[in-house]
């Protein structure tokens, strides 16, 4: 997905306003139908071969940051310094092969039968992602 659209001083200053009035979603669906949305979709920075050497390449399953735009508090218009502890283990999950539990890449780590709870991933296949991604 490309981020080819960059908002006006107006156009921060709207949205703003609406989250200041509790009417943000409709301001942002409004915005996607005037064609202004953040994310238009058909750009060429999406992972397609899971190869992506950075992290920033998936989106963000917590914050819901898209692929090449950092972290951010959904609550706030605040970037994190790091990316969310979620997105590393979907990199690490996406790229790497798990050498604990055998899992290929694209497939959840698994403890016998069942899957790893809340997404999360060995701690060795984050050093298997770190040395893939090198």
């Amino acid at each position: 997905m490309s981020t080819d659209w960059h908002p006006s001083a107006a156009d921060v200053a709207a949205t703003r306003q609406a989250r200041k009035a509790g009417d943000f979603k409709a301001a942002l669906r409004q915005q996607i139908a005037d064609g202004r949305s953040r994310l238009q979709p058909g750009g060429t920075n999406w992972p397609t071969d899971g190869q992506r050497k950075d992290l920033y390449g998936i989106t963000c399953p917590r914050c819901t940051a898209g692929p090449d735009q950092k972290c951010h508090l959904r609550t706030r218009d605040k970037t994190l310094p790091k990316p969310h502890q979620q997105r590393v283990a979907a990199w690490a999950e996406l790229i790497a092969s798990c050498p604990e539990c055998q899992v290929t890449p694209g497939a959840p780590c698994r403890d016998g039968k069942w899957p790893l709870a809340a997404g999360s991933v060995h701690a060795r296949r984050y050093q298997e992602a770190e040395g893939t991604a090198a």
